[in-house]
C-alpha cells in the first residue's frame, strides 16, 4: 500500500455506507451496486480501516487494563508508605517521649548537681575564709610571741648583767639559756625537788 490515506475519513465513510445500508433495508436489483461500480481498492481500504479500528480497540483495552494495574500497584505502594509512615511517626512520638524523658532526667539531675556544687562551694569558701583567719590569727600570735620572747631575753640578760654586777652574788655565775645543756640541768634540778 503505497498511498496513504486519511484513516478519520475512510473510518467516517464506511460508517456512513453501513448506516445507509441498514436504513434501506429491502433493496432493490437497481439500487444493488455491481461489482464493477465498486472500485477494487476500496474493498481493500475498508478492510484495512476494519484492522486498523480493532487494532485501536486493542490497544485502548491493553492501555486501560495497564492504566488499572498500573493504578491497583500505585495503590498498593500508596498504602504500604502509608503504613511505613504511620510506624515512622509513632516511632518518632516514642523517640521524643524517650527524649524528653531523659531530658527531664537530665536537667534534675543536672540542677541537683548544681545545688550541690553551689553548696560545697559555699562551703568551701567559708572554711577558706575561716582557715584565713586562723592563719592571721596565728601570724599575729607568733609575731607578738617573737615579740615576748626577744622581750624577755633582753631582760634575762639585763638580770643577768645585774647579777653579775652585784657583790653578795657577784660568786654566782649567770645561766645561759642559749646553751641547751644548762636547760638541761635545771630541768633536772626541778625534777628532784618535785619529787622530794
Amino acid at each position: 500500500m503505497n498511498e496513504s490515506y486519511n484513516i478519520n475519513s475512510i473510518l467516517n465513510a464506511v460508517e456512513d455506507l453501513y448506516n445507509k445500508t441498514n436504513k434501506k433495508k429491502i433493496a432493490t436489483k437497481s439500487n444493488v451496486l455491481k461489482n464493477d461500480d465498486v472500485p477494487p481498492q476500496v474493498d481493500q481500504i475498508i478492510r484495512e480501516a476494519e484492522q486498523y479500528k480493532k487494532q485501536i480497540t486493542s490497544k485502548s483495552k491493553k492501555i486501560d487494563e495497564f492504566n488499572k494495574l498500573q493504578t491497583s500497584e500505585f495503590e498498593k505502594d500508596k498504602n504500604i508508605l502509608l503504613d511505613e509512615k504511620k510506624k515512622l511517626e509513632e516511632k518518632i512520638k516514642e523517640i521524643k517521649i524517650f527524649h524528653n524523658a531523659e531530658m527531664y532526667k537530665f536537667k534534675t539531675r543536672l540542677e541537683h548537681q548544681t545545688i550541690i556544687y553551689k553548696e560545697n562551694y559555699e562551703k568551701i569558701i567559708i572554711e577558706n575564709k575561716d582557715i584565713k583567719q586562723r592563719l592571721e590569727n596565728t601570724k599575729k600570735q607568733i609575731s607578738s610571741f617573737q615579740k615576748i620572747k626577744s622581750e624577755i631575753l633582753i631582760a634575762v640578760t639585763r638580770l643577768n648583767e645585774t647579777l653579775s654586777k652585784s657583790e653578795i652574788i657577784g660568786s654566782i655565775t649567770p645561766i645561759d639559756f642559749s646553751s641547751t645543756e644548762n636547760i638541761e640541768e635545771l630541768d633536772l634540778e626541778k625534777n628532784k625537788e618535785t619529787k622530794d
